[in-house]
């Protein structure tokens, strides 16, 4: 015998009475996440720039000039400073799919979040599914964000005449935005190496030459291992994801089972013997 609606229906707020509270440990983990995020990708920039700059091509930056040289210095330093601060396109704790501009930062994300909860906590923030998507939409973001920090530094970078005139931006754009989580063996971290075919002339019987064109490319996988704070708290962050999602399949079930339930009460409420 199937369990009563109203047994299935506490079921149910049992289930969402542990994501309430598994919440409040995942925004808690998140800011401390995104703050630390924030300032070791900065630093990890830095460090992806210097080595361009000294090890892949060192020639192009010593023909640079000591203004040049700091400005291209300053201008990375700016330019990871808005790792932290750099505006979002999309409303991450908005439950509709629109995007608009916002003032909604990295470090304030979770913030906002706080200040829509209490109005949110009686529409779905209480269900499972929600903290899953909205995990989802930060990673987004992040991810976002570093393709978009990447194509500023290179073309610093390029302005600067440290990475050579032929490295295509099409190319460059689209190997950043590629989704590969492998990382070369022995290759710097969040550095992008391509191999370009090019013809030295126009001469149909040259030789292609292939050349070895280095750029930035900000990955959250090598950020994170960077840092080992960073990926601690990444862990818990994935391990307190995986009690949510498991108890999102308990859910998923427990609503069939409240449908049928509701299904068959409706059925026995208009059937009648003849």
């Amino acid at each position: 015998m199937s369990k009563s609606i109203q047994q299935i229906k506490q079921d149910l707020l049992g289930f969402e009475t542990v994501v309430s509270a598994l919440a409040i440990e995942l925004q808690d983990l998140y800011r401390k996440y995104l703050n630390l995020l924030s300032k070791s990708a900065e630093k990890q920039l830095v460090l992806v720039t210097y080595q361009i700059c000294t090890q892949e091509y060192p020639g192009s930056f010593l023909k640079l000039s000591l203004q040049s040289r700091e400005n291209l210095q300053q201008n990375i330093r700016k330019l990871g400073k808005q790792i932290g601060t750099i505006c979002l396109q999309e409303e991450l704790t908005s439950d509709s799919e629109t995007t608009k501009e916002a003032d909604l930062s990295i470090d304030s994300l979770l913030v906002e979040n706080e200040d829509s909860s209490a109005e949110k906590s009686q529409m779905r923030s209480h269900k499972p599914e929600y903290w899953i998507e909205w995990h989802q939409k930060i990673q987004r973001t992040i991810n976002e964000t570093f393709e978009s920090i990447s194509k500023q530094a290179n073309l610093l970078l390029k302005e600067a005449e440290i990475l050579p005139h032929q490295l295509p931006e099409k190319i460059m754009d689209m190997a950043i935005a590629a989704e590969n989580t492998d990382s070369p063996i022995g290759g710097y971290p969040n550095m992008l190496n391509m191999l370009i075919e090019a013809e030295e002339n126009e001469s149909e019987t040259s030789d292609p030459k292939i050349t070895k064109l280095t750029a930035i490319r900000l990955r959250l996988p090598e950020i994170e291992f960077s840092d080992p704070n960073l990926s601690a708290i990444g862990n818990q962050i994935r391990n307190l994801l995986a009690k949510i999602d498991k108890i999102r399949k308990q859910y998923h079930k427990k609503e069939r089972q409240l449908l049928r339930a509701e299904a068959e009460s409706s059925w026995r409420s208009t059937w009648y013997e003849e």
